[in-house]
C-alpha cells in the first residue's frame, strides 16, 4: 500500500502524536509499505511533501508552548503527495486534516483519521480544570461536524478515548489500537537498591493536565524526602513554577529531556515510575517505562486512560491526592520485595502492547478501510 500521513508537524517538533507517527511509519515500511508525510518539516527524504506553516492568531502562541504547530494546506502539493496513492490518514483535526478529505473525495481515494487530541487537553491547557467540562463537550460536538463526520474508520489507542466518542455520539467503527511498545524498551534490569538514593521517575509534557505538582508536594511529604531523587523527563510550559516549586519544597529534581537512548538507561537505574497525569488519551511514556518492568503508581481520573495498564491496587491512587501517593510511595520503599514480585508480572503484562502487534492491527485498518472504499465503488 502506499499510504499517505496528514500530520502538522512532524520530525523536528516533539510531542506525542509526532512521536507516534515517526514510529508507526518506520514499522509499516519495515511491512513493505510506502509512507508519504505532508507536514511543515523540511526533510530531504523522499516522500516528504512540504506546507508552509499556518499562523493562527492567538492560538499560534499558546499551541506552540505545547510543540503544537499547524500546516497551511496547499492544493498542489496535497494533489502531488496523493498521486497513486491507496489511502490517506489524518493525525489531527486541523485545517491540512480537512482540505486533505475534499481532496480526497475528489481524486477517489479513502480516508481514514485517528483521534489523537484529547479536547480535556485543551480545557486543563486553557486553566479551566475540571469546570472545563462543557467547554470539553462542545469540542467533541465540533470535531464530529468538522472532521469526523467525514470519515468511517477511526483510530483509537486506547478503550477510554473510544468510549468518549461512543459517549459523544460518534457513529465511526473504531479501532482500538495502542501506540505500541519498541522492542528497546522491553529490557530486564537489575534495580539495585541505594541506601542513599531511591530514584524516581516521571515522563511527560510539563503542563497542567499532567499534574507533576502532585508527585513534587506527594515528595515533599515522605519521611524518606532527603533520599528520594526525582527526574521528571520532558518539557513545556509549566518547566519554570515546577521549577520554583521543587526549589521551594526543597527537593532533589532533575528536569531533563531525554533521546530515545538516554530515557531507556533512566527507566533501568530508577525504582518507581509515577503517572500523575489527570488527562491522559493513552500514555505510552508510561507503558515504555512499565515494559522493563519498572513498577507504575498512576494516577484514578475520569479523563486518563492511564489506568488500565495497572495489574493491582498498589499501582493506583486518586488523582491530585498527593497524601495517598506519599503513602504508595512509602509502601514500596518499604516493601521492596513486593515491588521486585511485580516487575517480572509488569514485565509479562506489558507484552501484549508490543508496536509489532499494535502495527499489524493499524495495517489491517487501512486494508478495510480500502476494501469498504472498492465495495462502495463497485455497487454505484
Amino acid at each position: 500500500m502506499t499510504i499517505v500521513y496528514i500530520i502538522d508537524s512532524y520530525g523536528r517538533f516533539s510531542n506525542g502524536t509526532t512521536v507516534t507517527a515517526k514510529r508507526s511509519k518506520e514499522y509499516l515500511e519495515k511491512l513493505g509499505h510506502t509512507i508519504r508525510v505532508v507536514s511543515i518539516d523540511d526533510s530531504k527524504e523522499q516522500g516528504f511533501y512540504q506546507l508552509e506553516e499556518r499562523n493562527v492568531p492567538i492560538v499560534s502562541y499558546f499551541a506552540k508552548k505545547q510543540h503544537m504547530h499547524f500546516a497551511k494546506p496547499d492544493r498542489e502539493i496535497l494533489t502531488e503527495a496523493f498521486k497513486d496513492a491507496d489511502i490517506i490518514h489524518l493525525f489531527l483535526p486541523f485545517k491540512s486534516s480537512l482540505k486533505a478529505i475534499k481532496l480526497g473525495k475528489e481524486l477517489n481515494i479513502p480516508v481514514t483519521a485517528a483521534f489523537h487530541m484529547q479536547p480535556e487537553h485543551i480545557t486543563y491547557n486553557m486553566g479551566l480544570g475540571r469546570f472545563g467540562t462543557p467547554i470539553a463537550w462542545l469540542i467533541y460536538k465540533y470535531l464530529k461536524f468538522k472532521l469526523y463526520n467525514k470519515v468511517t474508520r477511526v483510530h483509537c489507542p486506547s478503550e477510554f478515548i473510544k468510549n468518549k466518542l461512543v459517549k459523544n455520539n460518534y457513529k465511526n467503527t473504531f479501532h482500538v489500537i495502542s501506540n505500541g511498545i519498541q522492542d528497546e524498551f522491553f529490557t530486564e534490569p537489575i534495580r539495585e537498591l541505594n541506601p542513599e538514593q531511591y530514584n524516581i521517575l516521571s515522563i511527560g509534557r510539563y503542563s497542567k493536565e499532567k499534574r507533576q505538582e502532585t508527585l513534587l508536594k506527594a515528595v515533599s511529604k515522605s519521611k524518606y524526602k532527603d533520599k528520594i531523587k526525582i527526574t521528571l523527563a520532558g518539557r513545556g510550559p509549566k518547566e519554570k513554577s515546577l521549577k520554583k516549586l521543587a526549589k521551594r519544597l526543597k527537593l532533589n529534581v532533575d528536569f531533563v529531556f531525554l533521546s530515545r537512548e538516554d530515557l531507556i538507561e533512566k527507566i533501568k537505574e530508577s525504582h518507581l515510575y509515577i503517572h500523575p497525569a489527570e488527562a491522559e488519551i493513552e500514555g505510552i511514556s508510561a507503558l515504555e517505562a512499565i515494559a522493563s518492568g519498572l513498577v507504575p503508581i498512576i494516577a484514578v481520573s475520569k479523563n486518563s486512560a492511564t489506568k488500565q495498564f495497572t495489574i493491582t491496587p498498589e499501582s493506583l491512587y486518586k488523582v491530585r491526592d498527593h497524601n495517598e501517593l506519599k503513602d504508595k510511595i512509602e509502601y514500596f520503599i518499604e516493601n521492596p520485595k513486593r515491588r521486585v514480585e511485580l516487575e517480572e508480572e509488569y514485565r509479562k503484562y506489558m507484552k501484549r502492547y508490543h508496536i509489532d502487534y499494535s502495527m499489524k492491527m493499524l495495517e489491517k485498518m487501512f486494508k478495510e478501510a480500502i476494501n469498504d472504499h472498492k465495495i462502495k465503488e463497485n455497487s454505484k
